[in-house]
């Protein structure tokens, strides 16, 4: 059977759907990027599968829209009074970042791969927005190195989410039947997170009865070249990406009522469009050959090991002077590598295997669940990106 669009984009379809199984078996130890990534490499190492076959699915278009408005819609979620009443907590997780990251560079330089951790240290703390980003600064700067930020982006789970499992396990066996729980599972759900405008009514240009698919992304793409517009030129002389103006654009249309909060997460397409930023981490494999992967395989396993070392070095060390526990402090860490919804997922089926009333498992969950939204926010997909931006200067 010749290889046409047809062939193409089944195959592509078929290889994501069985990683998302394998990925969900394994309870996201093995994450979907992970799993389609072997596979990818293995097929096109082995010629059973072409590399042609990925720009021919015509999926790398959808991974390109999804690549715009994944930034503005980012941005939209942006709470300010979120983080200014989680002081605390953004303490905590700034200096514990700052000083691992620090540590990775120390420890990296010393092995000559110093621009290595330059460049993984944003794709480790952030999603596949972020690694699409650093991949495609790096096309301009060393083609070589594009794929290492997918690469990063790869192994982001497996080095962080058994660590997640067991101190989430720790922290709820520690607090049951404590006066920490109970006053945890007595707060109300809404007062978590710190701020009523999360909550706040829907806000946009026409009523929500109005408000489908094509008005959501067609929004979502006019905020976009609105950014490219205004700020394109500005950010290309400034060497600043313009994905981080694209943060702020989505965050200045929200409060200004052009659109509302978490828009994809309502325009019943942000399935396709996650589609669209694999196709985008498929295509960066199929352009590198083995030799170009094997080099990059040492900084990736360097990377891997000082980033779980200097994980739990940092709690080790901050974790008392902020009156956090060890098992809580590595849990809102580790839940920063993670990401939102998968770490909500891994929550839940954690919970729900283990010896707990119904009801103080599910008050656990809600108040729990505000606490990863917000190191969701505040790191994977908001401090990822500035922080990349930030490290690609001293390339």
């Amino acid at each position: 059977m010749p290889w046409g669009f047809e062939t193409s984009l089944t195959c592509l379809l078929v290889i994501m759907a069985i990683s998302g199984v394998v990925s969900l078996k394994s309870r996201q130890v093995l994450s979907l990027q992970l799993v389609m990534g072997l596979i990818l490499i293995i097929g096109f190492t082995m010629k059973w599968l072409p590399t042609e076959m990925v720009p021919m699915s015509k999926l790398v278009g959808i991974g390109v829209i999804a690549f715009n408005v994944l930034l503005i819609h980012t941005g939209t979620m942006i709470d300010l009074k979120l983080f200014i009443n989680q002081k605390t907590l953004i303490t905590f997780i700034g200096l514990s970042l700052l000083i691992k990251g620090i540590i990775n560079l120390c420890v990296m330089s010393l092995l000559g791969l110093k621009s290595f951790a330059l460049i993984g240290m944003g794709p480790l703390m952030g999603g596949g927005a972020t690694a699409a980003i650093a991949s495609n600064m790096l096309i301009k700067v060393n083609p070589e190195w594009s794929l290492f930020p997918w690469l990063v982006f790869m192994v982001q789970s497996l080095i962080s989410v058994p660590f997640f499992i067991w101190s989430l396990k720790r922290d709820v066996r520690q607090k049951k039947d404590s006066e920490s729980l109970n006053q945890l599972l007595n707060q109300p759900l809404n007062q978590s997170l710190g701020s009523k405008s999360f909550i706040q009514a829907d806000r946009g240009l026409l009523n929500s009865e109005y408000r489908s698919t094509a008005y959501y992304l067609g929004l979502l793409m006019m905020l976009s070249l609105a950014n490219q517009f205004v700020f394109g030129g500005l950010t290309g002389k400034l060497g600043i990406h313009i994905g981080v103006t694209a943060l702020l654009v989505g965050f200045i249309a929200q409060k200004i009522g052009v659109i509302e909060k978490n828009p994809l997460l309502k325009s019943d397409a942000m399935g396709l469009l996650m589609i669209g930023l694999m196709s985008l981490m498929a295509m960066t494999i199929s352009m590198t050959n083995l030799s170009g992967l094997m080099a990059l395989m040492y900084p990736l396993v360097i990377l891997s090991v000082t980033s779980v070392g200097g994980t739990f070095l940092v709690v080790r060390l901050l974790h008392s002077k902020f009156n956090y526990s060890f098992e809580y402090s590595l849990m809102v860490l580790t839940s920063c590598y993670i990401g939102m919804p998968i770490v909500n997922q891994i929550m839940m089926k954690t919970l729900d295997q283990m010896a707990l009333k119904e009801l103080d498992k599910e008050q656990y969950k809600g108040t729990q669940r505000m606490l990863f939204i917000r190191t969701n926010l505040l790191v994977y997909s908001v401090g990822s990106i500035l922080v990349m931006n930030i490290l690609m200067f001293f390339l």
